[in-house]
């Protein structure tokens, strides 16, 4: 199936910018893939050619305005989840707070704050 391009109006780039400020360019680019889904969808459903545009700017408009009324900081939260805990060993399974378990050592404090430093970090799901 063959869609038109999202021809946005200046009044969608004021609202989207909105929408898409205080969140980081990988979230930004996620709402927009799912934006552009929802623009897809609204044509889709409108069976006449001449109100397809208009169909699909209102539909991904509406949806845009539904996550907008999550709290930004509920937003953020969800990110942060998805991005898990920094790979450290603080965040590590096999670090007790003094001691890798791994290696039976105390690591370097630098070493023990640098993100990704050790191959074996591990974070089991917790049930």
């Amino acid at each position: 199936m063959t869609t038109s391009p999202v021809r946005l109006l200046r009044d969608d780039v004021r609202f989207l910018s909105r929408v898409l400020e205080p969140l980081s360019r990988e979230a930004q680019g996620r709402i927009m893939w799912a934006y552009r889904a929802a623009w897809a969808d609204g044509e889709a459903a409108e069976p006449l050619p001449h109100r397809k545009e208009n169909a699909g700017r209102r539909a991904a408009n509406e949806w845009a305005r539904s996550i907008m009324e999550i709290p930004q900081n509920v937003l953020r939260y969800r990110e942060l989840i998805e991005q898990g805990p920094p790979q450290c060993c603080h965040t590590c399974d096999h670090f007790d707070g003094d001691t890798c378990a791994k290696f039976d050592q105390t690591p370097p404090a630098d070493f023990a704050a640098t993100e990704g430093a050790c191959p074996h970090w591990l974070a089991e799901v917790p049930f």
